[in-house]
């Protein structure tokens, strides 16, 4: 199983990049695949705690930290071993033996830890890398600024991320923005896949200052109400899910119109799709401005999904 190749011992011998490849397509069609980096630090056991509450029965859990040997002089609880034992100890007291693994990785000379992750995850194949906002060396000046391993991670992972900000307590309340791009509309499918039964999913659509007039028609409200309507019929939602437009004032971006939204409205996790994934491809390291404004802004926890056959460029391979 994944879990078995993903086995690492000791702090002397960190687990290759290759040794979970293996096992990687072994669940059902509609498991999810999560990767959790923690590095010992408060913000990282959050990211691992909202992970757990947001999966579902048959999903898959994979906990990674990363091996620097350079770094002896750590205290015990940031050490490798020590990482590996409470995370080992934190997932058999809530998975069964073949849902998790909590695996070290190499970092190789010159490469810097959130490289060592984003390549991990890159190869083995996850729905979604789950980050805390910032790491060890805590929470910034300016709480609009992210993490290294957080901001990276967004840019490099071929996958969907999760920046966890802050641990909430009950049922979760998704709010996802949504323009009628084919792009928000795999968005929402996604939040459909994930959300518990006692979850709510919120999908907000923001509308110009002077209404819909000039607009297509697949693009006015009505149309994507009954649109999302039906995607949340046909995929099965388990959980209400409502539609919201608000209006977006003169001289307001849409990023703070959303975000302002689901802080009002009490989210626990505001979703947008990526934007600015050609750019990425091109070698340019440029996040979607949308996007990267919502991370930022944001009070709730953020999920930015990504089409994986987007992000992977075959002449990086």
């Amino acid at each position: 199983s994944l879990a078995m190749a993903a086995e690492s011992k000791g702090d002397e011998t960190p687990l290759p990049v290759d040794a979970a490849v293996k096992g990687a397509t072994l669940f059902e069609d509609d498991a999810l695949r999560y990767a959790v980096a923690v590095d010992g630090s408060e913000m990282a056991h959050k990211a691992f705690l909202e992970t757990v509450k947001l999966m579902n029965e048959d999903d898959y859990i994979q906990v990674i930290h990363v091996a620097d040997n350079s770094k002896a002089y750590l205290p015990y609880d940031l050490r490798p071993s020590s990482i590996q034992e409470a995370y080992e100890t934190n997932c058999l007291t809530r998975f069964a033996p073949e849902r998790y693994a909590v695996v070290k990785i190499r970092k190789e000379e010159g490469k810097t830890a959130r490289e060592a992750i984003c390549t991990y995850v890159n190869k083995v194949g996850f729905d979604y890398l789950v980050v805390g906002m910032v790491g060890r060396k805590g929470p910034k000046l300016d709480p609009t600024i992210l993490g290294s391993t957080a901001d990276y991670s967004l840019r490099a992972a071929h996958c969907s991320s999760i920046i966890v900000k802050k641990p909430t307590r009950g049922a979760n309340k998704f709010v996802v923005g949504v323009d009628g791009s084919d792009r928000a509309h795999k968005s929402v499918a996604e939040i459909i896949s994930m959300a518990n039964d006692d979850d709510e999913i919120v999908i907000l659509n923001v509308t110009d200052a002077d209404g819909e007039a000039g607009l297509k028609r697949e693009y006015t409200g009505p149309v994507l109400r009954e649109k999302y309507s039906k995607l949340a019929a046909s995929a099965g939602a388990r959980c209400p899910v409502s539609f919201v437009q608000v209006e977006q004032p003169r001289g307001q971006g849409v990023a703070a119109v959303l975000t302002e939204y689901a802080f009002d409205n009490d989210a626990t996790y505001l979703v947008v799709g990526a934007d600015g994934v050609g750019a990425y491809l091109a070698g340019r390291h440029v996040f979607g401005s949308n996007s990267d404004r919502v991370v930022r802004l944001s009070r709730p926890s953020v999920i930015v999904t990504q089409d994986r056959s987007e992000k992977i460029d075959p002449k990086r391979e």
